[in-house]
């Protein structure tokens, strides 16, 4: 790609960019206190969020299991694949 086709593009892409998070609210702040308002609803949102149900249900860590681990870098378990499988 050229640098002037680049540079056509990359202005086209930034102008969408901008439209888009502008329509979804997502446009980054001009100023301070417009970014500290926008600040406090997503920590406001996130709370209310947190509040109404979790999003993961943890369980405790289970033990390892008791299956033997196949060893992939013996050569006889690579043997013993290529005899099982023929």
């Amino acid at each position: 790609m050229t640098q002037p086709n680049a540079n056509k593009w990359l202005h086209l892409l930034l102008l969408v960019l901008h439209q888009t998070l502008r329509e979804l609210g997502d446009a980054p702040a001009r100023h301070l206190l417009a970014l500290r308002e926008r600040l406090a609803q997503l920590q406001a949102e996130e709370q209310e969020q947190d509040a109404a149900a979790p999003l993961f249900i943890t369980m405790a860590p289970s033990d390892r299991s008791p299956a033997r681990t196949t060893m992939l870098s013996r050569r006889r378990t690579i043997a013993v694949r290529k005899s099982v499988t023929t």
